[in-house]
């Protein structure tokens, strides 16, 4: 049988990451994996990453997570920053 959504594992106990706090699993940006309960980030709708999918991928940034960061590095909070020179 199939777990309710937001809800993993064997005997559906896992509450998938994001739930509780966004209300979606993997924050909307991803598929709760069904036996761990763990998520796996999608390049669907932006390009996604962290345990809840809630951060951008290295080297994109964004509210959408699709800006490609080109001559700097992504970073969760101040974006794309430049590199030197």
């Amino acid at each position: 049988c199939a777990c309710d959504p937001g809800y993993a594992g064997l005997g559906c106990q896992l509450l998938c990451p994001g739930v509780r706090a966004l209300g979606v699993a993997c924050a909307g940006h991803g598929e709760c994996l069904p036996a761990t309960g763990l998520c796996h980030c999608t390049q669907e709708h932006g390009h996604w990453d962290g345990y809840a999918c809630t951060l951008c991928a290295d080297g994109w940034f964004g509210p959408t997570c699709r800006d490609r960061c080109v001559n700097g590095q992504s970073t969760p909070t101040k974006g794309c920053v430049c590199y030197e020179g």
